[in-house]
């Protein structure tokens, strides 16, 4: 598979364009000003376990999850006839037949006299990356139902002692509605807590401690 992106490059300079782009060990993909797929590199073949012809044209399409095929086809062309910049993540089956995420990216290449020669783009797997992210909503979502329920008032301040967050257990010995109680100023002492709103104080009998978080590294 040769790349030709410019006849105005002359065929050892893209022979040596194609080397580097064959080591990068990232999908890349070039198309043609009607999006048709004219080149990819050796990573997208072995990713995909086609061969040098496997992935040209529209062939690209076959390679699509059926769910996220004609969200993606959409948003592709439409990109490709405004000549933007292409973003998009969807769902591709490896070689190997596992469905992986990938993270498309396409920018729009011009000659130097500014005709338009269609995209060249990466795809990335950032099927672990999802895989995470999921699992760190998914270990807030059970730690805030742990803190919802739990007997004792737990709550969240900043350096000033602005209350950030609270469970309703916290909400209700601090004498405030959950909604209405972020708004307000603490102030501890050994066993009560001032309530600081405007020129009023409150005071509440409390026992426990606030535990000074760690600073973000």
């Amino acid at each position: 598979m040769h790349l030709k992106i410019n006849a105005q490059i002359d065929d050892g300079e893209e022979d040596r364009i194609q080397i580097v782009v064959d080591g990068i060990p990232f999908n890349i993909w070039v198309t043609g000003p009607d999006g048709s797929q004219r080149f990819v590199n050796r990573t997208y073949r072995e990713f995909f376990g086609v061969g040098e012809q496997g992935a040209l044209g529209d062939r690209w399409q076959e390679l699509i999850h059926p769910e996220d095929l004609k969200p993606y086809t959409e948003k592709f062309f439409a990109c490709l006839a405004n000549r933007k910049p292409f973003h998009s993540e969807l769902r591709v089956k490896r070689a190997d037949g596992e469905w992986r995420w990938i993270e498309s990216h396409g920018n729009p290449l011009f000659s130097k006299t500014g005709v338009f020669l269609g995209y060249i783009g990466t795809s990335p797997d950032i099927t672990e990356h999802k895989r995470s992210y999921q699992a760190i909503q998914e270990s807030e979502v059970r730690y805030r139902r742990l803190v919802e329920t739990a007997s004792e008032g737990i709550g969240k301040f900043d350096l000033e002692m602005r209350i950030l967050d609270v469970n309703e257990r916290a909400a209700s010995l601090l004498g405030y509605p959950t909604t209405n109680v972020c708004t307000e100023r603490v102030l501890l002492t050994a066993k009560r807590v001032k309530i600081e709103r405007g020129k009023r104080y409150r005071y509440r009998p409390v026992e426990g401690y606030i535990q000074r978080l760690p600073e973000p590294r």
